[in-house]
């Protein structure tokens, strides 16, 4: 590695040296202009850029290139965790690579999701979309704008510049059935999923076929908004016989568990529950909840790598796929008999 003298900073020339190209090189790199550079220089030039810790004047390269080292990243709900974790990740990547990032919230909202997305855009140079919930057209026409894009849980063909990271939530979700379907749960309810979310409307989707293959039966329910009296929900479910109960994330799952508890229901002894994400609150409820991982700190990463390298090359669109695993906890028991 170039060493750079304490208590100077790194040069243009020091970058250029580590990279192993010509300073001439490094400084179209810097100023953003991928046509000049092919995609795998630039990425070497970044990447020893971060590792000698140089970081360029951003006024002066907004003024002179029309960018501002700001990346915008859209997230359905900054309440759960998961899209928590996955911002968090990106923020820190970008600022390896000397970028700031701006974030929008849709408050689950899809008819929000465009104008969220437009107004972010137009403060970045690029954009992060994590789960969205938009019809596939709207979508394609909100991100048209020729700026590089990002989308984490979705695939969205049609449109040029247009990466994504997604995770295979579907084999998991169908081993969780199979565990509950295992201890003798023959009454199972999907809750707390939003109606636009494609990656959930998949998973209910299996839910019902696989239930209804092992004879059982399977109810799709929303939780209503944060206030709501959650345990007049499960009452008409637990009147049908439900004994589980399989939550669209952890923070669902913990409503549930205070949903039950009002109801002088014990998990698991009463109530199985399984949730999904795997996020901290899975770990500091009590029984300890079972759940999957979606690797969200691993995804986020893997999102600002996707749009680094669409930065340094608009052309260079990559799709990459991670598996959700199921983690087995105390949520769980055999079903009661009612």
């Amino acid at each position: 590695m170039t060493s750079v003298p304490s208590g100077r900073r790194p040069t243009v020339r020091d970058v250029a040296k580590e990279a192993g190209v010509s300073v001439a090189t490094v400084s179209r790199v810097l100023a953003g202009a991928p046509k000049f550079v092919v995609g795998e220089t630039r990425i070497k030039v970044m990447d020893a850029a971060r590792r000698l810790g140089y970081a360029t004047n951003m006024a002066a390269k907004s003024l002179a290139t029309g960018k501002n080292g700001t990346v915008g990243v859209v997230v359905p709900d900054l309440g759960n965790q998961y899209f928590t974790t996955i911002v968090q990740a990106v923020v820190h990547a970008a600022r390896d690579d000397g970028f700031h990032v701006l974030v929008g919230d849709t408050l689950d909202a899809a008819e929000a999701e465009p104008q969220v997305a437009r107004q972010t855009l137009t403060r970045s140079d690029g954009l992060i979309v994590c789960s969205p919930r938009s019809a596939e057209l709207d979508l394609a026409e909100m991100l048209d704008v020729g700026k590089p894009t990002v989308l984490v849980n979705r695939r969205l063909d049609g449109v040029e510049g247009v990466s994504s990271v997604v995770t295979d939530t579907l084999d998991t979700t169908g081993r969780l059935v199979d565990h509950l379907l295992g201890h003798g749960h023959r009454a199972i309810a999907f809750v707390g999923a939003n109606a636009d979310s494609k990656q959930n409307n998949a998973r209910w989707a299996l839910i019902e076929r696989q239930t209804a293959e092992a004879g059982a039966v399977s109810w799709r329910v929303p939780l209503g908004h944060a206030e709501a009296d959650h345990s007049r929900v499960l009452e008409p479910l637990l009147e049908q016989g439900c004994t589980a109960i399989m939550a669209a994330n952890d923070l669902q799952a913990a409503v549930v568990y205070n949903a039950a508890a009002q109801l002088n229901l014990r998990v698991p002894d009463d109530l199985s529950v399984v949730g999904f994400d795997d996020t901290p609150i899975a770990r500091w409820l009590r029984p300890r909840l079972t759940t999957a991982t979606m690797h969200e700190h691993a995804v986020g990463e893997a999102a600002w790598s996707a749009m680094r390298t669409l930065l340094a090359d608009p052309t260079q669109v990559t799709h990459s796929t991670f598996s959700a695993d199921a983690v087995l906890r105390d949520s769980v028991a055999d079903a009661p008999r009612r």
